[in-house]
């Protein structure tokens, strides 16, 4: 989280991403969403296509749950009138720097041990005119499964902070802002998209159980 706010500070491109260390990009992925955000001037988030890589047997697999809202292809959505549609994934995204200088969105080191990505592209999205997204299925982005079970998210249940910081800090500060926003528009709750992606990230505590 440091690292990531710290790059922000001392960033000079147009759009940032945060791609992880220990995943890996199909060849051609950058060049992909350099010819999306050429067109599209509205744009203010990408979302590229998560898929899986097994480290212990290097085969990729395309099982992501959200697998879905990429299948249409590349094609920019708005999550007002899509509510069943989010991206929450900020290593899989890209956001335009212009817009996090002026709405101060940063990682905050209290969402842990997950959901950090999440709520900082949901403030994000939030303090955009309009939450316009590209959802790209031609850049695929693999997240690495870890034989060993050592990822932070493999371990996120057996933290307490998975059940204290993460609904306080993450999911209720996201609510929050959401429906501050649609005050601002005569609306009272927060937008469809975001409980949305709420209820998809509580659904895991049951199924974990």
């Amino acid at each position: 989280v440091a690292s990531r706010n710290h790059g922000m500070e001392h960033a000079t491109g147009t759009w940032l991403t945060f791609t992880d260390p220990d995943d890996t990009l199909e060849p051609g992925y950058l060049a992909h969403v350099l010819r999306f955000v050429a067109d599209p001037p509205d744009t203010e988030m990408v979302a590229t296509h998560r898929a899986f890589h097994d480290d212990a047997t290097g085969t990729l697999s395309d099982t992501h749950m959200l697998r879905r809202m990429f299948e249409p292809g590349d094609r920019l959505v708005d999550l007002d009138q899509t509510p069943d549609h989010f991206h929450g994934s900020a290593p899989a995204a890209f956001v335009r720097r212009d817009r996090l200088q002026t709405s101060g969105v940063r990682f905050d080191h209290r969402v842990r041990p997950n959901f950090e990505d999440g709520h900082f592209c949901t403030k994000y999205l939030l303090a955009c005119e309009r939450p316009l997204v590209g959802f790209l299925r031609s850049a695929v982005y693999y997240y690495r499964k870890r034989s060993d079970g050592t990822s932070t998210l493999q371990n996120a249940t057996l933290r307490p902070e998975r059940y204290t910081h993460v609904p306080r800090y993450g999911y209720l500060d996201v609510l929050t802002a959401g429906a501050h926003r649609a005050a601002r528009h005569g609306g009272t709750f927060a937008p469809a998209w975001v409980q949305s992606y709420v209820i998809y990230e509580i659904s895991w505590y049951f199924s974990q159980e």
